[in-house]
């Protein structure tokens, strides 16, 4: 193998762990977490009922569908909540 190819592949072999290093850095805040349905619903202070029945009125955001099981960003909740508080805080 010529010296130029083995450059070639070392700095491909290094792009490669940079990438991959730059993936196990990154935290939890980096990514948008998940709640499960019970959590959600606490994170609003609502009963699991209630909370469904915001969803069918549109008024909360759907799921996000894995497999049988619901998931909320638990960004868009927060969202939702800023959101909330705004309207109570203008309407009067």
């Amino acid at each position: 193998m010529a010296w130029s190819q083995k450059v070639s592949l070392l700095d491909a072999a290094t792009a490669t762990i940079e990438t991959t290093n730059n993936i196990a850095d990154s935290t939890p805040q980096d990514m948008d977490q998940l709640m499960d349905a019970e959590r959600t619903a606490n994170t609003i202070d609502v009963s699991l009922t209630y909370m469904y029945e915001l969803i069918r009125n549109g008024i909360f955001p759907k799921p996000i569908k894995i497999g049988r099981s619901s998931r909320w960003s638990k960004a868009e909740v927060n969202a939702w909540i800023k959101e909330r508080k705004a309207k109570a805080r203008t309407t009067k």
